[in-house]
């Protein structure tokens, strides 16, 4: 399992794990993809930020989804 990290996986080491990488990206994958997902949200303001567990695949933030929660934000500055 990954979390934070900023930099692409190499292909030939995402296959290595039986099961492959899983990874937590701080939007609602697919619809919040790319980088800094938790600094857009704050930034537009939204009540609820979305926490998705996917798959590590080479495109990235699109494999498979295992789940998501759902955490409200309390206040923003």
């Amino acid at each position: 399992m990954l979390v934070g990290i900023f930099y692409i996986i190499k292909t030939k080491y995402l296959y290595v794990p039986r099961l492959g990488i899983w990874g937590a990206h701080e939007s609602a994958l697919p619809v919040g993809r790319g980088f800094a997902p938790l600094h857009w949200t704050v930034l537009r303001k939204n009540r609820e930020l979305t926490v998705s567990i996917f798959q590590l695949v080479e495109k990235m933030d699109s494999g498979k989804l295992l789940g998501q929660a759902k955490c409200p934000i309390q206040k923003t500055a």
